[in-house]
C-alpha cells in the first residue's frame, strides 16, 4: 500500500515538473519573440510619429493652430494624423479642443502663405499668371458686391424694423398711462402725477367726510369797500 502511494506521489511530481517546464519555455519563447519584434515596432511607432508631425504642420497651417506638443498628442493619440482629411474633419467638427496659433505663429504661418502664393504665381507662363491675375480680380470684385449687398439689405431692413419697436413700445407706454398706471410709490404710497377721475373722486368723499365731521363751518363774510 505504501509502495503505490510513493509511486503516485512521484508520478504527480514528475506531471508537475513536466508542466513547470512546459510553462516556463513557453515564457522564454515569448521573451524570445518579443525582442525580436521590439526593433520593428520602435521603428514603425518613429515613422508614424514621423508622418503624424507631418500632416500636423500642414493642419496647423491650414487652421490656425500652435504647434505645440499638447496639440500634436491630441490628434496623434486619437490616430487623426493618418491623413489631413481626418484632422481637418475633426477640428472643424469640434470632436477636438485645440489651442490657437500665438500671434508670433500667425505671422509665420501669414508669411509662408504670401511666400508661397509668389512663388506659384511666378513659376506659371505668362498667358497663365495673365489668366489668373484676372481671375482673381473677378472674384474679389464679385466678393465685394456681395458684401454690399448683404450689408444693404441689413440696412435696408433694420431700420423699419427698429421704427416698428420704437412705434410699439411708446404705444404700450400710453397705454399704461391711459390707465393710470404713471403713479409712483414713494414711502409706502402712491403720488400720481395727474390724478385719474376716480382718485380725485375719491378725494372728494373724503373731503366731505372731513367736512361733515368738523361740524358747520362759519359762513364767509360779504366783501365790503367800507
Amino acid at each position: 500500500m505504501n509502495n503505490e502511494t510513493n509511486e503516485t506521489n512521484e508520478t504527480n511530481e514528475k506531471i508537475l515538473q513536466l508542466q513547470a517546464e512546459r510553462e516556463a519555455d513557453r515564457i522564454l519563447h515569448q521573451l524570445r519573440m518579443r525582442k525580436l519584434h521590439e526593433p520593428q515596432s520602435r521603428d514603425d511607432q518613429a515613422q508614424k510619429e514621423s508622418r503624424g508631425r507631418e500632416v500636423f504642420s500642414v493642419v496647423c497651417r491650414k487652421n490656425n493652430l500652435s504647434g505645440c506638443e499638447a496639440n500634436f498628442r491630441v490628434l496623434f493619440d486619437a490616430d487623426l494624423l493618418d491623413s489631413e482629411y481626418a484632422a481637418t474633419q475633426a477640428i472643424t467638427s469640434g470632436a477636438v479642443q485645440l489651442a490657437e496659433a500665438s500671434p508670433q505663429e500667425a505671422a509665420k504661418f501669414r508669411e509662408e502663405r504670401i511666400e508661397a502664393r509668389n512663388s506659384e504665381l511666378l513659376s506659371l507662363p505668362p498667358d497663365q499668371l495673365r489668366a489668373r491675375v484676372r481671375q482673381e480680380a473677378t472674384d474679389s470684385r464679385a466678393a465685394t458686391v456681395q458684401a454690399s449687398r448683404l450689408g444693404f439689405m441689413l440696412h435696408f431692413w433694420l431700420i423699419p424694423v427698429l421704427i416698428v419697436l420704437v412705434f410699439i413700445v411708446a404705444l404700450l407706454y400710453l397705454a399704461v398711462r391711459a390707465k393710470g398706471g404713471d403713479g409712483v410709490r414713494k414711502e409706502g404710497r402712491i403720488v400720481h402725477d395727474r390724478p385719474t377721475e376716480d382718485v380725485i373722486r375719491h378725494r372728494g368723499k373724503r373731503s366731505r367726510a372731513w367736512t361733515q365731521g368738523a361740524g358747520p363751518q362759519p359762513t364767509p363774510k360779504p366783501y365790503s369797500s367800507n
